[in-house]
């Protein structure tokens, strides 16, 4: 059921762009519930995981933290220029004449806003769970994980899917 909400936020804010089905500009609020639903899981996860028992920071490849790194600032950079641009035809979109849909600017806004927001959580994230193979081993008796990762999971593939999202 988390997956399918999860995948269905950016078919919901792509029917938006079919004029003959008259959508409101609300409809991208289920894009923003998604992102904030990858921030508030993922706090979940860390909150009860015991991540620091092993202090081996050189676990993993250090070249695919700095790629993955890298290609998070790259997008986070991208999801702020995009909300600043879209923040500015918010605060002008009543007074243009080129603008059909007012609204819709503030909710891209919001929603820009909150992939910024998810993007770095995930960054921290994936800096934070430095060996994903020995997770289960330290904390074998955290059964929430078997809920919490794929929701995260399933949220971030969403991604790949958004376009219009």
């Amino acid at each position: 059921m988390v997956g399918f909400m999860s995948l269905s936020a950016p078919i919901c804010c792509g029917l938006y762009y079919i004029p003959k089905l008259d959508m409101p500009a609300w409809v991208h609020v289920f894009a923003i519930i998604v992102n904030l639903a990858i921030v508030g899981f993922g706090a979940l996860f860390l909150a009860n995981n015991d991540l620091e028992s092993n202090e081996k920071k050189n676990l993993g490849s250090s070249g695919v933290k700095i790629m993955v790194c890298c290609l998070g600032a790259v997008g986070f950079t991208c999801w702020m220029i995009k909300a600043a641009i879209s923040g500015y035809w918010a605060a002008t979109a009543y007074d243009r004449t080129d603008i059909d849909d007012p609204p819709y600017y503030a909710w891209v806004v919001a929603r820009y806003g909150a992939r910024c927001i998810s993007t770095a959580f995930l960054m921290g994230l994936f800096l934070k769970v430095v060996d994903s193979r020995s997770l289960p081993q330290k904390n074998p008796d955290v059964k929430m994980n078997h809920f919490l990762v794929p929701v995260v999971m399933l949220g971030n593939t969403r991604r790949f899917f958004g376009k219009f999202d």
